[in-house]
């Protein structure tokens, strides 16, 4: 029997905020990198501080394997907007640079 590549998971919960796994594999990872190196222990930790660093995603959601992957919140950014719009709108923006 197979084991379940653990990126599986992770590559679904991160589309579920709208990060294809394709974007995930071409920003958070290097051009060497192969799911199957996240079935060993230290593999896994490995592709989640990639995703972390390179994301920007506190590593600690996505460790959790049921919680939602949440953006890191490093740094106080004020935009420039219509009246009335939301800041949520800009999250992406701020925390990507």
């Amino acid at each position: 029997m197979k084991n379940r590549n653990p990126m599986t998971g992770i590559y679904g919960r991160l589309s579920e905020i709208g990060l294809s796994k394709r974007y995930v594999k071409k920003v958070a990872f290097p051009e060497w990198w192969g799911d199957e190196i996240a079935q060993t222990p230290a593999g896994y930790a490995q592709a989640l501080t990639l995703i972390s660093r390179n994301l920007r995603i506190d590593i600690r959601s996505l460790q959790e394997e049921d919680a939602k992957p949440q953006l890191c919140h490093t740094l106080t950014v004020l935009n420039k907007s219509a009246q009335g719009a939301s800041g949520e709108k800009f999250l992406w923006a701020q925390r990507l640079g």
